[in-house]
């Protein structure tokens, strides 16, 4: 079994580490870093670069290259995360969100770790008998055992259960007060407040992973750090650039006492897995396909009930302007999260309102984003319909590109993927989970705590052995970051990863000779991957002692 709990990949054909090719004269890492900055903006970041606020991420941008980043589709962090490890896309690694939808049942079901489909950098890189670190990885959960390395999860794994690997890890880091979703802050009185707490959070999580790598450093040859401050204080205060920017400052010490400390010949990049931007409007796309007679709702006793709920709540919205602002002023994040969640599942309308016989297509994916995943109804035309809902979606303010969901999403887990992806400009929020009572009302201004939203397009930074240096320009993708990490290290790319390697970042455009190269990297049979298995907690149990397999600090089977 592999660290998710599916079939454990091997390679096929591959070079290990000590048959790398080297080319005379070409300059590698011996290791790589991958520095999330969740959600970090692209126009935030180069201001504070430009204006002298961010030292280490300007020095970095003038040794190495900088560049911005396209997300995943929509860009969300549970995909994006996905995207990230495995160097593919949605149609092979399965997450589309936070959360799946059984297109059958309607049911709607929390994402983990375990349901990433293809096959992790943790996976490859085990098979060549090297070592990974993992740090603040979001919804990593059940958790997984690098061999040789160490594993934390981060947000959206919950505080009460094994969330890091070794134990010595677990206790270092709690004793610390790291928790994986860490405080997310209510919008309070004192904003300033609210900045300094975050920023010391993420430089908490950072003396942290410090402690971790003082004893692990040697032992990895790849780390992904991720830190989720940078995108929780944007939700909230982006409305005070100022305030947002001081965390950023938190965040660029970070990467500059790394690269001191640890990574100086390092392969280092830094990037964010999504962007930020102002929410200035809110569209409801649930609304322009009832509107549009695409979708209807059911005429249940319990559709009807929350239907007069979500009436009685869109009417005080509007009678009582601001009040949503100050009641979610009111207490800490945690206690709001629960009452919000406990209210849109059982009491207002979802997509589980949606009638599925009398309806052509449904809206469900994120709330955060510019981007509205479109679901067909089973039994029906999917190319006629498909152009039907182009030409309506085209014809709305604000719509940038209506993309056929084939086009986006290749391979095995596509069947789950959104039938439609329609994208709007870049401060249009997507209120795709919401299905509001009055078909009409599909546009308006934002209210409520939320001052920023994800965009498309991040940021990217790099630098190391062998990088160009003050290097600005290109889009990259984040399906790129892992294959161009492997190729730095001198190291073939898995051919399963859609991604490409980025080659215009290095000098000379490559570290091996003749360019990147892929190797075949497959499943084994289940016989042989329990025997992996039970040789490798066997020799686990006798050289640490005190990481035992089911026991109270070993993590997950």
């Amino acid at each position: 079994m592999d660290s998710r709990g599916g079939d454990r990949p091997v390679l096929m054909g591959a070079a290990g580490p000590k048959d790398r090719m080297a080319h005379p004269g070409d300059r590698r890492a011996e290791k790589a870093a991958v520095i999330v900055l969740d959600g970090a903006s692209r126009d935030l970041l180069w201001e504070g670069i430009r204006s002298g606020r961010l030292p280490n991420l300007a020095r970095m941008a003038e040794g190495g290259v900088r560049g911005e980043m396209n997300s995943s589709i929509p860009p969300e962090t549970a995909p994006a995360m996905a995207d990230l490890l495995t160097g593919t896309q949605g149609g092979k690694h399965g997450l589309y969100g936070f959360y799946t939808l059984d297109r059958e049942t309607m049911e709607i079901k929390v994402n983990t770790y375990r349901d990433v489909r293809a096959p992790t950098v943790v996976d490859y890189l085990e098979s060549l008998g090297l070592a990974v670190g993992l740090f603040g990885i979001p919804l990593m959960y059940p958790l997984p055992r690098p061999s040789g390395g160490f594993a934390v999860s981060g947000f959206g794994v919950p505080d009460d259960v094994v969330w890091a690997w070794p134990r010595w890890a677990y206790e270092s880091l709690r004793g610390r007060g790291y928790t994986p979703s860490g405080r997310v802050l209510a919008l309070v009185e004192d904003e300033e407040k609210t900045a300094e707490e975050e920023a010391a959070q993420l430089l908490g999580c950072w003396e942290g992973l410090k402690a971790i790598l003082d004893r692990k450093v040697d032992d990895i040859t790849l780390l992904v750090a991720w830190f989720k401050e940078t995108d929780h204080v944007a939700h909230v205060l982006w409305h005070r650039p100022d305030l947002v920017m001081k965390v950023y400052e938190a965040a660029d010490r970070v990467v500059g006492e790394f690269v001191e400390e640890y990574g100086r010949d390092w392969f280092v990049q830094v990037v964010s897995d999504h962007g930020f931007t102002a929410r200035r409007r809110l569209f409801y796309p649930n609304s322009f396909l009832r509107r549009e007679g695409f979708m209807r709702l059911r005429t249940s006793p319990a559709t009807v009930f929350r239907a007069a709920v979500t009436g009685l709540l869109e009417d005080a919205r509007r009678r009582f302007a601001g009040v949503e602002a100050e009641v979610h002023r009111v207490g800490r994040f945690s206690v709001r999260r629960r009452i919000s969640e406990i209210a849109a599942r059982s009491m207002v309308l979802g997509v589980r309102d949606v009638d599925l016989g009398g309806s052509i297509a449904y809206a469900f994916g994120s709330n955060m984003t510019e981007f509205a995943p479109i679901y067909l109804a089973d039994g029906i035309d999917r190319e006629a319909w498909l152009e039907a809902l182009r030409e309506a979606f085209s014809g709305l303010q604000g719509v940038e590109e209506v993309l056929d969901g084939r086009s986006i999403y290749r391979g095995p887990e596509a069947q789950r993927a959104p039938d439609l992806v329609v994208r709007f400009e870049r401060d249009v929020t997507c209120m795709s989970n919401r299905i509001m009572l009055n078909p009409d009302r599909m546009f308006e201004r934002p209210g409520g705590v939320y001052a920023g939203k994800h965009e498309f397009v991040g940021i990217y930074l790099c630098s190391g052995p062998g990088v160009r240096r003050g290097v600005v320009g290109g889009v990259r993708r984040l399906v790129n970051v892992m294959p161009t990490a492997l190729h730095a290290l001198n190291l073939a790319v898995p051919s399963y990863m859609d991604g490409d390697v980025d080659l215009w970042c290095f000098e000379g455009g490559g570290i091996t000779l003749g360019g990147p190269r892929r190797v075949r990297f497959g499943p084994t049979t289940s016989a042989l991957r329990g025997t992996i298995e039970s040789l490798r907690r066997r020799l686990r149990e006798r050289r640490r002692g005190d990481e035992r397999p089911g026991g109270e600090m070993g993590g997950p089977d």
